[in-house]
């Protein structure tokens, strides 16, 4: 099927079932072309022709013609900025984990429910779009051409499945160092076996936090237990505890919030909690029966809803999908600040203003600023070779800040402009 509009929003329904294709097609956000396609080859022929018009894939795990893992390698491969969302049976978890291991962005259980589809379709589509300013910012600066950006966000959605199985995130610095136009296009496995020299295993100190909110003590003992491995976990029984906790720990990263609780409901307690830990991203944890209750919990800023009962296998994803979330948004607020100057014939009084506020930001917020995020104002720094990741000292003074990068980088090399 051709899209008669070029810039026609579409969906895309991967499914060899007429009577699930036509029930999803029936309970979809209305604004979208629906495409439906009943296996793998179809699939991958549409999102070759009108990529840039397909906003979202629904796809069933059981297509006639591949695994559907190798569908989303696939797809993701083709177009690395679609988002893939997928549809099992209840009982059959583990192809929802292989699923978002390999890239996907989410799953459903069927009975596909109106609400909950369209939800999370929402939520993956605000996701894509967070993908397409990083590659129109790409482009429009000439920083990288259209295919070299695909090429490297095809390591960035691989790399952070990868990360995600071993409860680690991708940090800006890295996404700096994959998106820098000095390096060589490379593929997934050159880049994680030859370039890529960070440990893909978090160190004590570097594990993401999760705040378990939930007035179960089993629950939160059982969930504090399936995390410990990968990241540091804080407890509260209440919604007063869970403010007082996020007071003191602003770092917290993920936060699962039950909707139910004798002091606060989570409804209440989702805005105060932001207020607190505005980088952190919330999972709403909530019993079957009140599902679309959480549903609506989305739309005041949670990222995703978990239902209970769930595996300890869905549990770690969740909170993966939360970091990778967590991820672009802050990727996207630093080059909303970093880059915000850089247009041609920018002055270069003021853009060494804005690193200098840039600079002493972040040393207030006790974040160190990076050697990448030094480059994207000033890419001629880059030709001093030192790595994107290297950090700043905390203690320069801020007026001598251009001289400090001019020394120690080697200044033979620089023409500013």
């Amino acid at each position: 099927m051709v899209l008669e509009e070029n810039n026609k929003r579409a969906i895309l329904i991967i499914d060899n079932s007429i009577e699930r294709v036509d029930n999803l097609g029936s309970i979809l956000p209305g604004g979208y072309e629906i495409i439906k396609v009943p296996d793998g080859l179809a699939a991958l022929s549409v999102i070759e022709r009108e990529k840039w018009d397909i906003q979202i894939v629904l796809m069933n795990m059981e297509v006639n013609d591949m695994p559907g893992l190798k569908l989303i390698r696939k797809i993701i491969d083709a177009a690395p900025l679609l988002e893939i969302i997928v549809y099992t049976e209840k009982d059959n978890t583990d192809d929802a984990v292989s699923a978002m291991e390999e890239g996907a962005f989410y799953y459903l259980y069927e009975p596909l429910q109106e609400k909950e589809v369209n939800a999370l379709i929402e939520l993956a589509i605000n996701e894509a779009n967070r993908l397409k300013k990083i590659k129109s910012y790409c482009e429009k600066k000439a920083i990288l051409s259209s295919q070299s950006f695909s090429k490297r966000l095809r390591i960035i959605r691989h790399l952070m499945a990868k990360m995600s199985i071993e409860g680690r995130m991708l940090k800006s610095h890295e996404m700096h160092y994959i998106l820098h136009p000095g390096k060589r296009d490379v593929s997934y496995e050159d880049f994680v076996n030859k370039l890529y020299k960070t440990p893909l295993t978090p160190l004590e100190e570097e594990r993401p936090t999760v705040l378990i909110v939930d007035d179960d003590r089993t629950f939160r003992k059982g969930t504090g237990l399936a995390l410990k491995d990968y990241y540091k976990v804080l407890a509260a029984e209440n919604g007063t505890m869970a403010l007082k906790i996020a007071e003191e720990n602003r770092d917290i990263d993920v936060i699962l919030l039950d909707i139910v609780m004798p002091d606060y409901s989570g409804i209440d307690l989702l805005p105060m909690l932001q207020k607190r830990v505005h980088e952190a991203e919330i999972v709403v944890i909530t019993a079957h029966n009140i599902t679309g209750i959480a549903v609506n919990v989305l739309h005041l800023g949670a990222c995703i809803f978990l239902t209970k009962p769930f595996l300890e296998s869905i549990l770690l994803k969740s909170v993966a999908t939360a970091l990778r979330t967590k991820v672009l948004k802050k990727y996207l607020n630093e080059l909303g600040e970093i880059i915000s100057c850089d247009r041609p014939g920018f002055p270069f009084d003021l853009k060494f203003n804005m690193l200098v506020e840039f600079y002493k930001s972040s040393v207030q917020k006790g974040v160190p600023v990076t050697l990448g995020q030094v480059y994207t104002i000033f890419p001629t720094f880059a030709k001093c070779g030192h790595p994107e990741e290297e950090k700043l000292p905390m203690d320069i003074d801020p007026k001598y800040l251009l001289d400090w990068l001019a020394y120690n980088l080697s200044p033979k090399e620089l023409t500013i402009h």
